[in-house]
Formats: C-alpha cells, structure tokens, sequence
C-alpha cells in the first residue's frame, strides 16, 4: 500500500505542477499584452507632446520640464548633512 500512496502523490503533484504551468504561462501572456499596450501609450503620448510642441511651442509642457526642482531628499541632504560631512564637502562640492 505504501507504494501506491506514494504513487498517488506523485500523480497528485504532476497535476498541481501542470495547473500552474498553464496558470503561469496564462499570466506571462497578459503580462506581454500590458507591456505592449503600455509601450504603445508611451509612445502614443510622446508623439502627441511633440505634436503640441509644434502646434504651439510656448506650452505647458516645455514650461513644466523647465521647472523640474531637486527632490526632497536630495535639497535635505545638502541642508543638512553636507555641512557635517567634510570629505563630501571637498569632492562633490567644491564650494
């Protein structure tokens, strides 16, 4: 009996193995089709920018890329632990 059981739970696992094989390949290919799509939008969206761009060059859009600020963590660091960093202070920032 032992054999049989143990063959049982091998035919068991083969199934349970295969089931998700099919799950997993069902997932890749959504996976795929988000990333085309989200590609396609992507790219979509870049022609529309430059579209917009030569319709009316004085937009939002290149106003909005020259207003691009440091972020907060960056401006934080500076603040705070540039001054109590002295070796930092003579390679990145030749003040």
């Amino acid at each position: 009996m032992p054999n049989r059981q143990l063959y049982d739970r091998i035919e068991r696992l083969k199934k349970q193995t295969l089931l998700q094989l099919h799950e997993l390949e069902q997932i890749s290919e959504e996976l795929q089709k988000v990333i085309e799509e989200n590609h396609n939008l992507t790219m979509e969206n870049r022609h529309l920018k430059d579209r917009l761009d030569e319709l009316e060059p004085n937009t939002h859009t290149k106003k909005v890329a020259k207003k691009k600020k440091r972020s907060q963590s960056i401006i934080n660091f500076r603040k705070y632990l540039r001054p109590r960093i002295p070796y930092l202070q003579l390679v990145l920032w030749k003040t």
